[in-house]
């Protein structure tokens, strides 16, 4: 019988694979996706920033044009939802 494997996790290792450039632009895609299927890309900015200890996508509304897009077409729900993000 095999002995049991025990796998002790590197905390500063962690944090600095979560914010490592690729998963950052793993994320972005994800984030991009999102956009891509608000049905107005371009009302809706994605951005990828460094945080404390993962890397964080986010997509927003830049304005009043596309705050107002959104209150109509609940545009970034549908986004996420359709990019796998969990949300219908």
């Amino acid at each position: 019988m095999a002995k049991r494997v025990q796998v002790k996790m590197n905390p500063a290792g962690a944090r600095a694979l979560l914010n490592s450039p690729e998963v950052q632009a793993h994320i972005l895609d994800y984030a991009l996706a999102a956009q891509a299927r608000t049905g107005a890309p371009g009302l809706y900015p994605a951005d990828v920033q460094a945080g404390k200890t993962r890397a964080h996508a986010l997509v927003k509304t830049s304005g009043y044009e596309s705050i107002k897009h959104n209150t109509k077409t609940n545009a970034l729900l549908r986004g996420l939802g359709a990019a796998g993000g969990g949300a219908s």
